[in-house]
């Protein structure tokens, strides 16, 4: 993980690093500074609410998914029994984290395969007033990762189901 930058009141400019307009690294060489030490993020976080970050493919893996594919996969994936934490972003995509395992050039026009000097937002990291927030938490799937390309496989098949229409 590493700090990203940060709004006050959730409508403020972009603090953390001079000259930022979005969400990003707070370091230029942010895949340096990355740390599993919590005792370096808690010194980190002590000083500014800064956005945490997640530095993808070194041992995790992110696959981002439209919000209606996630609610799908995340059902198929339990029918499965393939558990792993997911987030839903303030623009109502999915996050899915997995091990590395297997999820090389996995990537569809509808599966976002954020790895190698990739990085992603985690909750409680908010974006213009709005906070990503855990759908399945790391805590309650006992901080395991599932097999990367277990997940991406179950959100490519999602992905491939023909569109259904609601009647509403």
């Amino acid at each position: 993980m590493h700090p990203g930058t940060f709004q006050i009141g959730g409508k403020s400019n972009w603090l953390g690093r001079p000259d930022t307009y979005r969400l990003e690294p707070v370091a230029a060489s942010w895949e340096k500074v990355a740390t599993t030490d919590s005792s370096v993020a808690a010194r980190w976080w002590s000083r500014r609410p800064y956005s945490l970050l997640l530095a993808c493919g070194r041992l995790v893996d992110a696959f981002e998914v439209h919000g209606d594919l996630g609610r799908l996969a995340l059902e198929l994936l339990g029918e499965r029994g393939v558990v792993c934490p997911a987030a839903q972003t303030p623009a109502g995509t999915w996050l899915f984290f997995a091990g590395r395992r297997g999820v090389s050039g996995t990537e569809t026009s509808r599966v976002r395969h954020h790895g190698v000097g990739a990085w992603v937002p985690l909750p409680p990291t908010a974006a213009g007033g709005f906070a990503y927030e855990w759908r399945v938490s790391p805590h309650s799937v006992g901080w395991h990762l599932a097999d990367g390309a277990r997940v991406c496989g179950a959100l490519v098949e999602v992905g491939e189901r023909p569109a259904v229409m609601s009647s509403r």
